[in-house]
């Protein structure tokens, strides 16, 4: 067999058709590979790139939930601001009328239907209207008299209300205050507290009681406006934002 193949391979065209077949397969056989490693390369790569535009689209719209959380959240803290210095704004104008300087009617020129027409504007019910009117024909000072003293009891029980309502507001709203605002606000009430339970309960005549001061209530109104005016505009030390709300840093322009 070794000298057969000799033989052949003697012969020069048997020799190179030897050669060219087996260059041919040589060829065929690395094409093959090629292709072969190509496809399952490509295949990968397809696998890859989809992965990666899974990954992409999974971060894309966490940032983007994140984002619209934390716009929603902005929204809801400049609404809970705004309302809650209202509320205060309300509540300190009602005490401060009920204790500073007022001009009011003499009610002289008033007939019934006059002082029935005005105490009914006021909101005095109607059985009050009544004895009021009843005092005012055999007195008629002394009916003033009582209808003053009445509507300036529904004055204080009105500016009660109205902080009452404004400590309600800030306690449903407090997630969305910074601690300094907070603090701010808790220290509006307790002087707007002192300045309406010294109204409540007036100090008997000879007792010595401290007036409390409206300076001190339109300074810690002052400090309140200050501190929501920084809520709104978010110059605000120590955010109240969470950070789980906050906007991805990629998408707030910050870099590492």
């Amino acid at each position: 067999m070794t000298d057969a193949l000799r033989s052949l391979l003697s012969d020069p065209f048997t020799y190179l058709i030897v050669l060219a077949t087996g260059w041919a397969a040589k060829v065929w056989l690395e094409r093959r590979i090629t292709s072969k490693v190509d496809a399952q390369f490509a295949k990968q790569l397809e696998t890859h790139k989809h992965e990666l535009s899974l990954i992409a689209e999974t971060v894309r719209f966490e940032h983007q939930k994140r984002l619209m959380d934390a716009n929603l959240y902005a929204s809801k803290k400049h609404g809970a601001a705004a309302l809650i210095y209202g509320k205060f704004r309300e509540a300190h104008g009602l005490i401060s009328n009920y204790n500073g300087f007022r001009v009011s009617l003499t009610f002289e020129e008033f007939n019934v239907a006059d002082l029935a027409e005005y105490m009914t504007s006021r909101q005095v019910p109607r059985g009050m209207q009544d004895q009021i009117l009843t005092e005012w024909h055999q007195d008629k000072d002394k009916g003033i008299a009582k209808m003053k003293k009445y509507l300036r009891m529904l004055e204080l029980q009105e500016a009660e209300r109205a902080f009452q309502e404004a400590k309600n507001v800030t306690y449903l709203n407090e997630l969305y205050l910074s601690d300094s605002a907070i603090k701010a606000i808790d220290s509006l009430v307790e002087v707007l507290g002192k300045v309406l339970t010294y109204f409540q309960f007036p100090p008997e005549r000879g007792e010595k009681v401290e007036r409390p001061s409206t300076t001190d209530l339109d300074r810690a109104l002052e400090v309140v406006h200050t501190a929501v005016r920084g809520e709104l505009s978010g110059e605000v030390v120590g955010s109240s934002i969470p950070a789980t709300l906050s906007a991805p840093a990629a998408l707030r322009g910050e870099t590492g």
